[in-house]
């Protein structure tokens, strides 16, 4: 995943994700290692479909980039149990996570609706 000089330059936050792990004895999602990502994170409100198909509100769009280890963001198919926290702490649900392609075909983002 490679990113134009001027597009990396858009990406001036960042945001930290864990995985979803399992869930307890209790039933409380156990998250795996935190990993912090480049982003650019806009506030918006903009009904979208979650992965369930549902209609809902975001409130947020991530482009999430690259993490320091040169890794890009794969949550795999339990990404709505992840967790994201945002530049200002906050914590919201992820509703729909996708991937944005280069003109080759390659992702080069990875676009995660917040609500």
């Amino acid at each position: 995943m490679s990113l134009d000089p001027e597009l990396r330059a858009l990406y001036a936050q960042s945001v930290t994700v864990k995985p979803w792990s399992r869930d307890d004895a209790f039933g409380a999602p156990v998250y795996g290692t935190a990993v912090v990502y480049e982003a650019r994170v806009e506030a918006l409100n903009k009904l979208i479909k979650d992965m369930k198909g549902r209609d809902t509100i975001a409130t947020s769009r991530v482009f999430v980039g690259l993490s320091a280890a040169g890794g890009a963001l794969n949550l795999g198919p339990q990404a709505a149990r992840a967790s994201i926290t945002l530049p200002d702490g906050s914590s919201p649900s992820i509703l729909s996570v996708s991937n944005v392609p280069d003109e080759t075909g390659q992702p080069y983002a990875t676009v995660v609706y917040c609500g």
